[in-house]
């Protein structure tokens, strides 16, 4: 049985390698501090920004979980097109782009008003 701190270890260099090698992950970081520092900025309620913290970790975490559908169908075709590894990247992809779009919504809701009283 795997110990605890193997399995973190193990977490930790699966990040790793998504910031080194993946541009959108490394991009999705740079927005998510961008956002943390608007919150401090407005001053977010603690229920505003737990949901910004909440749906930054659906979309950091939907990122890699991307990669690791990539990496993985890449071991089964071998370089190959094969109709079903499309598809299941362009799902994985799907998801990505699901979660970043509602997470952009839901931040809308949350910054137009402190955006709104900032400019009266």
């Amino acid at each position: 049985m795997q110990k605890f701190s193997d399995a973190l270890k193990h977490g930790f260099e699966g990040i790793a390698y998504s910031v080194k090698t993946q541009r959108n992950f490394r991009y999705q970081l740079v927005i998510f501090f961008i956002v943390v520092i608007a919150s401090w900025f407005f001053q977010l309620t603690f229920t505003e920004f737990t949901v910004i913290l909440s749906l930054s970790a659906l979309v950091l975490s939907m990122e890699i979980m991307n990669t690791a559908v990539e990496k993985t169908v890449d071991i089964f075709t071998d370089g190959k097109r094969h109709e079903s590894a499309k598809i299941a990247k362009d799902v994985a992809a799907g998801a990505v782009v699901m979660a970043v779009l509602f997470s952009i919504v839901v931040g809308i809701i949350i910054f137009l008003p402190h955006i709104m009283r900032l400019i009266r």
